[in-house]
């Protein structure tokens, strides 16, 4: 608008001057200094253009203003997180506790985002993810407090940091630490219980022989009796996922790392599968795992699994949920081979206008988890492993909330060759979980 303007007013100058009888050489010179003038309008207004715009503050109910920014405008940042707590009540059959934990099955945690064009189908993304996990309920018993990160207590880990390549029609290429490509392979669940009804709740809790005097002749940590088998989990790795095709990605990983044991080697791979018919919700995934120089439970065990998982919610709010597993183990003295079997039943229901309410119940099963005779105090972990549980959740949509009260049920069959009998486990958990 300026610059027409300008020219405009030069050019009725020129017209009053030429009615003036004016000079020609005048005129001339007119004109030229209207075409500089044109010309320095034109590299303002570019310059103008180029120049990054201003994110506008947001302003908050508390008046206070904040802004989320990258120092590179050529990619877009997110931020978000979780804060996850619980506190419980357990037995061992002996004596009762209560502790306050965190919940292992989804901690505290702080994500950061980052994602940039590098063409029209073409993207590169950042993924950083930072937990916080004091006194996990996969650690905690009675009156232990087991640090899968030795002493010191780390409880701040990264979960993820990462790079990703996406292209539309070729797939997505990750580089660095996050789920691999067996990763959630055996918790495909719609009930949405999920958060109270994994056995991170009570992997802490150890076994008390029956008929032992309070607090002795502790047996095996539940850690090491059951296990839902959920592929490779997360880890430094190379992985590669296929775009998705009628509702079914393909998905494949290795990890190549070194540990104290030797060699830390696992190549996985698996599908998934996702799709809605006539209001019902299908999902299921399959997935196989090599793994080499393991360090579970402190041995270099080597096995091979193969796992899986299928979900379906009804349009009434009626769910159903599976799971399973089989590993074979490739070194001599141990058992042959571990399964697992878990399955659950969810009703999700209108009972308060805050959000939905859900219901389940569920009952797993693993044999020879720990294949090793000689395990925690010298104690015989292989047998059969039995899981159980009650679940009642409130969802809060408006403040991304979830609330639960659960009851946990463990108990542990010795293999034959072990004369020990022990009590049941049982735990009472009230945890809630906030997305931001």
């Amino acid at each position: 608008m300026k610059k027409l303007l300008l020219t405009s007013a030069a050019l009725l100058s020129v017209s009053c001057f030429s009615d003036a009888n004016a000079g020609s050489n005048e005129i001339a010179q007119l004109r030229a200094q209207i075409q500089a003038l044109s010309a320095r309008l034109n590299a303002m207004e570019k310059k103008a253009a180029a120049a990054p715009v201003a994110t506008p503050a947001v302003q908050t109910d508390s008046g206070a203003k904040h802004v989320v920014v990258s120092r590179n405008d050529k990619v877009k940042l997110t931020f978000g997180g979780q804060v996850s707590v619980a506190s419980g009540l357990a037995s061992n059959g002996k004596e009762w506790g209560g502790r306050n934990v965190t919940n292992h099955n989804s901690t505290s945690r702080i994500e950061l985002g980052a994602e940039g064009k590098i063409s029209d189908e073409s993207r590169a993304k950042l993924y950083l993810n930072l937990g916080y996990g004091p006194y996990r309920s996969m650690n905690v018993g009675m009156r232990t407090n087991y640090n899968e990160y030795g002493a010191g207590q780390q409880f701040f880990e990264a979960r993820r940091a990462e790079v990703a390549f996406e292209n539309d029609r070729i797939g997505t290429l990750y580089i660095g630490k996050g789920p691999s490509a067996s990763d959630h392979s055996s918790e495909v669940d719609y009930s949405g219980t999920y958060l109270a009804t994994a056995w991170y709740l009570t992997g802490g809790m150890q076994f008390v022989q029956s008929g032992a005097k309070q607090g002795s002749d502790l047996g095996p940590c539940a850690r090491f009796i059951y296990d839902h088998m959920d592929g490779n989990n997360r880890t430094q790795r190379l992985r590669y996922d296929t775009p998705v095709f009628s509702g079914f990605q393909v998905r494949t990983s290795a990890e190549s790392n070194g540990s104290v044991y030797g060699p830390k080697n696992s190549y996985d791979g698996a599908i998934f599968f996702s799709g809605t018919a006539s209001g019902y919700k299908f999902g299921a995934a399959v997935a196989a795992l090599k793994k080499n120089g393991d360090t579970v439970n402190a041995q270099g065990v080597s096995f091979d699994q193969y796992n899986g998982s299928a979900s379906v919610k009804m349009p009434c709010g009626l769910s159903f949920s599976a799971s399973t597993g089989i590993r074979r183990f490739r070194q001599m003295g141990v058992v042959p081979h571990a399964t697992t079997y878990f399955g659950k039943v969810g009703y999700e229901f209108d009972a308060v206008e805050w959000g939905p309410t859900i219901v389940s119940a569920d009952y797993g099963v693993s044999h020879n988890i720990s294949p090793i005779s000689s395990m925690s105090q010298g104690i015989d972990a292989r047998g059969t492993g039995k899981l159980y549980g009650l679940v009642l959740m409130q969802k809060l949509p408006r403040v991304s909330t979830e609330v639960f009260l659960t009851w946990r049920g463990l108990s542990f069959d010795a293999h034959k060759l072990n004369t020990r009998k022990y009590k049941k486990l049982s735990t009472f958990l009230l945890g809630a979980r906030l997305k931001f």
